[in-house]
């Protein structure tokens, strides 16, 4: 799009599509820097900086702390100001000192680039409405799997009662009994996180997403909530990495499950598959490089031409009333279109449906992570002089944790809630360390790890949570320094992992205070 510096005009073509009276708010998304994918819902004037109290944060040494100004007359269109800034406001690579601003314009303030373009209130709720029925449609299959986990477990303990004082842990049929228990347990688990990770909605920022585990999480959920007619097949390679939003991505793949799985009443066979290719083996308009290619594959009713023409608009379905809203492929091409890649359908009458995504590849697509090194067990204080303050709402939880601590020769302190923590930290012999909830009633975590803050700053708090992962990060930037996160659910090993590695930083941080006196 064109611009019109508004203090050199002469001779330079105006913009195109400006920013008028009926467009009063703007989006502003971040294509390159820190916050890549980011986007800034403007309806008012507001400041562009790096110091915390801008409306639009731009965290990048080189931009100054009030760094430019995006404001509007009151029957005009919106305008760019630099505010004096040290290096300087750049629009579609010109610097400017006041300038019009038009959709499509690029926006440039040290390293970072922001691009103009609008924001449609209407089409963000209908992409919640459609992530909402997806997720109702769910429930049933949800709640039948659960239940038959809870049936496992019940039917275990019950056998395990009925065996008498006399069983031991090397009976094999207790021991099958304990298996059956773990495998329930971690089977719910599993389930739970994928439904979140579908429910959760999608993330302001693209980051590093591993598709490889979000296609095996979408199959796994398809397998236990589609139905005992319906076969998944999975053939995904490992390592798959693009830059996007996660739960967007993951929204795409669950889509394409469901509309598979409708296209078979009487069932068949979804077949959901993810590789690496380069963008030259695929044709089409894509940019060059690698692609993340993923394939979903159903054998039900396949489509005519002209269903194939009308699938990606909204609103557009050829279910019964009631059974969708249309909304299905149209969001799916929207955020694949979002992230730069494509998605193309093939199908026949009779024949079934295939659905390709193609979304450009992150640098680090198959190449396999460096594995986590556990924390060195000579800094770690021994655990029979180590007191623990455990806060955690929940009996079961707080029970069974305060076991597991105390089998491994922890001094255990357990409280109901944050006002007992606090009481118990602040009465007794001061602990090394407080698992605190994150989520409690009366006094939740943060407002307890402020009081405990304010009586003792060096306190040292590992949060357990089952909140999901874009909420533990928040709370990771928010507390910072002496706060560890654990999510919910987590295996014995895990917490005393990370007991072990807050208990760790404690110690060298003592040291470190020893040191400097």
């Amino acid at each position: 799009m064109g611009v019109v510096p508004a203090d050199a005009r002469g001779g330079r073509k105006p913009a195109d599509t400006p920013l008028g009276v009926m467009e009063d708010e703007l989006c502003l998304v971040v294509l390159e820097g820190a916050a890549r994918g980011k986007r800034h819902v403007i309806d008012r004037e507001c400041i562009m900086g790096r110091s915390v109290e801008a409306d639009v944060l731009v965290d990048d040494p080189e931009v100054s702390r009030s760094h430019a100004r995006l404001r509007r007359d009151a029957s005009g269109p919106w305008f760019l100001e630099d505010l004096g800034s040290r290096n300087g406001t750049y629009l579609n690579n010109l610097p400017i000192k006041n300038a019009i601003l038009a959709f499509g314009d690029k926006l440039r303030l040290g390293s970072a680039v922001l691009v103009v373009s609008r924001y449609n209130p209407v089409e963000q709720r209908l992409r919640q409405r459609q992530r909402l029925e997806t997720l109702g449609r769910l429930a049933t299959g949800v709640t039948h799997d659960l239940n038959n986990m809870q049936q496992a477990v019940a039917t275990s303990v019950a056998f395990l009662e009925r065996m008498g004082p006399d069983a031991t842990f090397g009976d094999p049929l207790v021991r099958e009994c304990l298996t059956d228990l773990a495998a329930a347990s971690a089977r719910s688990s599993e389930l739970a996180a994928c439904l979140l990770g579908y429910a959760r909605g999608g993330s302001d920022v693209h980051t590093e997403v591993n598709l490889s585990q979000i296609c095996r999480e979408v199959a796994r959920l398809a397998s236990r909530t589609f139905g005992h007619g319906i076969d998944v097949n999975t053939d995904v390679k490992p390592y798959l990495r693009v830059l996007g939003s996660g739960a967007e991505l993951h929204q795409v793949i669950m889509n394409l499950c469901v509309n598979a799985r409708d296209a078979m009443p009487r069932g068949g066979t979804l077949s959901v598959s993810a590789t690496l290719l380069e963008a030259h083996d695929l044709g089409g308009e894509l940019a060059s490089g690698p692609h993340v290619v993923i394939t979903v594959t159903d054998t039900g009713t396949g489509m005519d031409a002209t269903t194939r023409m009308s699938a990606f608009e909204p609103f557009f379905t050829t279910k019964e009333a009631g059974e969708g809203a249309g909304l299905g492929l149209a969001m799916a091409r929207d955020i694949v279109t979002a992230h730069g890649g494509i998605i193309e359908l093939s199908s026949e009458v009779g024949q079934g449906t295939t659905a390709r995504v193609c979304i450009p590849a992150h640098k680090t697509a198959g190449i396999r992570a460096m594995a986590l090194t556990k924390p060195d067990a000579e800094v770690v204080p021994l655990a029979e002089s180590v007191r623990i303050l455990l806060v955690e709402d929940e009996p079961l939880v707080r029970k069974s944790l305060s076991r597991v601590l105390s089998g491994a020769g922890y001094q255990v302190v357990t409280a109901a809630d944050g006002m007992e923590g606090v009481r118990l930290y602040l009465d007794g012999p001061r602990p090394q360390l407080v698992i605190l909830d994150l989520q409690m009633p009366h006094l939740g975590g943060p407002d307890t790890l402020a009081v405990l803050r304010g009586a003792d700053p060096g306190v040292r708090v590992l949060f357990i949570t089952g909140q999901p992962e874009e909420t533990v990060e928040k709370v990771a930037r928010a507390y910072g320094v002496g706060v560890g996160l654990l999510r919910k659910p987590f295996s014995s090993e895990e917490l005393l992992d990370a007991a072990a590695r807050a208990l760790k930083a404690s110690h060298e941080i003592d040291d470190t205070v020893r040191r400097n006196r």
